[in-house]
């Protein structure tokens, strides 16, 4: 079998470890079965929430495989992988039939249908909001030094999406669909990322993830590897949440590179790609649950350019309390100044894993004096329980 990775299969593990009582699983432990060829979208999963996660190639490319879970032990799995794909080749060959439907149109042309979208029945239209949306991005464009008619140009097509079938159908898919068709179209690479990154963070509490911002090649030029206080600077500058966001990014962080030796990874085409550029940050992601008798083991890594993280809690399902807490972080933004906060992780221990816990978190991993990495991955793993 080639070799393919799947999209969160440790979160999709760990999201059916408690709503099932048999894992059931083929040869090599898991399912794996050919689907519909050329599938090219992730399109969103099937009516009922079936526990379904699609593949991709270690480049990072959709295959036309998935990995699926089952709640029974049989010896010959093939019935319910059979089922499954006659659940999901009918959601892609409607994706496929909508994005053919979709790209006779092109996304420019689609602007003027926004007129008969409301917006807000006090703020008009969603063109009305795109005019205002242009305008705003221009001004603020130039105030910056950056590219006020590629910006326009993102503005004015942010919101054309919300004409096509594809996010008729899947809402979920505007922004992401944007930026598909912005590609399709001949659009600049730059405002089909734009349409796409506008709708970020999608929910209320995400934050930003790290990534290649956009900053004008000025701001970074003569930039030398390891300058860290010019890159702290310049991460206030690039990501607008980050200030206080965590230690690193408080009055104390930004003192100790006064007094302290401070070393970081990143470097000029985080902050300002070459054109043309592609990939410039990759970041893996990976949750782990290991259950022995009564104790509950819970992992949860992230790597990326900067970071390095792997975090482990042990939970006691007897008083159902937290025993073990620790992590390895073998690479930060700043070590020397993101090492502080690191020793928080151990106030887990003898914490209850209750409907409380979340909220408590906030205070003891993250906030200006925690960590905002710690903090989120392990809101993460708790996200994954059902905790009554």
């Amino acid at each position: 079998m080639r070799r393919v990775r799947f999209w969160r299969v440790g979160a999709l593990v760990l999201g059916v470890a408690l709503a099932v009582v048999w894992v059931g699983a083929g040869r090599g432990g898991v399912i794996v079965q050919s689907l519909v060829s050329g599938a090219t979208l992730q399109v969103p999963g099937p009516a009922g929430g079936l526990k379904i996660t699609p593949a991709f190639s270690p480049d990072g490319r959709l295959t036309h495989r998935f990995l699926i879970v089952s709640n029974m032990a049989i010896a010959d799995p093939r019935n319910i992988v059979e089922g499954n794909q006659r659940v999901v080749r009918p959601r892609l060959a409607d994706a496929r039939f909508f994005f053919q439907t979709d790209t006779r149109t092109r996304i420019e042309e689609r602007v003027p249908r926004l007129a008969g979208i409301v917006h807000h029945n006090k703020l008009g239209s969603q063109l009305e909001r795109v005019e205002r949306l242009q305008l705003l991005a221009g001004h603020i464009a130039r105030s910056i030094g950056a590219d006020a008619l590629l910006t326009e140009r993102a503005a004015w097509l942010a919101k054309a999406d919300l004409s096509t079938a594809m996010v008729g159908e899947f809402p979920e898919l505007q922004g992401t669909m944007g930026r598909y068709y912005a590609l399709h179209d001949g659009e600049p690479p730059e405002v089909a990322e734009a349409i796409e990154a506008h709708y970020r963070p999608r929910f209320a509490g995400a934050r930003l993830a790290r990534q290649a911002t956009k900053l004008p090649a000025v701001a970074v030029a003569g930039l030398r590897p390891g300058d860290a206080r010019r890159c702290w600077e310049l991460d206030t500058t690039g990501w607008a949440d980050l200030p206080d966001s965590c230690f690193t990014y408080t009055r104390a962080g930004r003192a100790l590179l006064d007094v302290r030796e401070v070393t970081t990874p990143m470097v000029a085409e985080l902050y300002s790609a070459p054109p043309g550029a592609q990939r410039i940050f990759h970041r893996r992601k990976l949750s782990r649950l290991v259950r022995t008798g009564r104790r509950l083991d819970l992992f949860h890594s992230m790597h990326d350019n900067v970071h390095g993280f792997d975090i482990h809690y042990e939970v006691d399902l007897g008083p159902g309390t937290i025993v073990a807490a620790d992590a390895v972080v073998s690479r930060v933004p700043y070590r020397g100044i993101c090492d502080e906060p690191q020793r928080k992780i151990a106030a887990m221990i003898g914490q209850p894993v209750d409907a409380l816990l979340r909220k408590r978190i906030q205070a003891q991993l993250g906030g200006a004096e925690g960590c905002a990495q710690l903090y989120d991955l392990t809101a993460d793993l708790l996200k994954l329980l059902t905790i009554a």
